[in-house]
């Protein structure tokens, strides 16, 4: 069978992301993403579109989309299941955050869109001087960092 991932929103409570975490460890899902869009408008969203209903992407969803990968990573720490980091990477220190909150992989998507193709350069460069910095020689040894 192909890998299988289910994708997650920033919104469920801890109990509901602990609870699908049980879910995915029972029945040996291989990974999640997290996040998918946010239906949440930060106080800190200046676009006119604020009002607007639907899920939001980019920037904006940067900092809940951590803590979710956080929390996840804790629930399902010991078990096999890859946690895909998403929702608001656009530099190095996003990567890397996510990476400390326990992503094993991360996706870079609206950034890529709005700076075009050069920005994976400078992130892989951003992240390997902030790995430099901690003392990390390797992305393995900064996946979940923080927990």
């Amino acid at each position: 069978c192909p890998p299988l991932l289910v994708k997650l929103a920033p919104d469920l409570t801890p109990e509901e992301l602990k609870q699908i975490c049980s879910i995915a460890i029972d029945r040996k899902i291989d990974g999640l993403i997290i996040s998918n869009t946010t239906i949440d408008r930060p106080s800190s969203l200046q676009s006119v579109h604020r009002s607007e209903s639907g899920g939001l992407s980019g920037k904006a969803l940067e900092h809940k989309a951590t803590e979710a990968i956080r929390l996840a990573a804790t629930y399902t720490r010991g078990s096999n299941i890859c946690i895909i980091g998403v929702g608001g990477v656009s530099d190095g220190a996003g990567v890397y955050a996510k990476l400390r909150a326990g992503a094993s992989l991360v996706q870079l998507y609206t950034a890529f869109v709005y700076a075009g193709p050069g920005i994976i350069r400078e992130t892989e460069a951003q992240l390997l001087d902030l790995m430099t910095k901690d003392g990390f020689s390797s992305v393995s040894e900064v996946i979940g960092k923080d927990l």
